[in-house]
């Protein structure tokens, strides 16, 4: 992920840091699963996307919802936890309120496979939250994006959405 995200965050004239220019949604999967001491794969993974959208050279910041974040209080590491409160007194969390999608759920609720219909709306907020503010999504449900680009051949915004697995998409 360094690669999409690493980007200088000082402007050249002042040499200031500036605010955030892009967001993320972080995924409580991914919150989850970031915790330090790294020794898992995943683990450091997740871990290294936390610290590079910590970092001070780095332009992206996370964007968060209400329902996003009762389910970060549900299952995010301690040191997740810690991270939010440090990435909020920063600066680099940009609060937005959840926002239905109408077009999405409908395509959703005509999902023909009750399977799949179900797992897509466990995790509508983050594909609505994608879709409405035009922000990629870090999450390690790789279920939820092969779902979700089948779902793009009804619904085009649903296959459009960035989704990036911080183990499998960061070499």
């Amino acid at each position: 992920p360094g690669r999409r995200l690493g980007i200088p965050r000082r402007d050249p004239d002042s040499n200031r840091l500036m605010p955030p220019t892009a967001h993320i949604v972080v995924d409580a999967s991914v919150a989850r699963s970031a915790s330090d001491p790294a020794r898992h794969p995943v683990t450091v993974a997740c871990l290294d996307l936390a610290r590079l959208l910590e970092s001070k050279t780095c332009l992206t910041g996370a964007l968060m919802t209400p329902a996003l974040l009762e389910e970060w209080k549900r299952h995010a590491s301690r040191h997740m936890t810690s991270w939010l409160v440090s990435m909020e007194q920063r600066g680099r969390i940009r609060r937005e309120r959840d926002r239905n999608v109408s077009d999405l759920r409908t395509a959703v609720s005509m999902v023909s496979d009750p399977g799949i219909r179900v797992a897509l709306e466990k995790d509508l907020h983050l594909s609505e939250a994608a879709i409405m503010h035009r922000v990629p999504v870090a999450s390690l449900d790789d279920r939820q994006r092969r779902f979700l680009r089948e779902l793009g051949e009804e619904y085009l915004a649903a296959g459009r959405i960035q989704w990036l697995n911080p183990v499998s998409d960061s070499k």
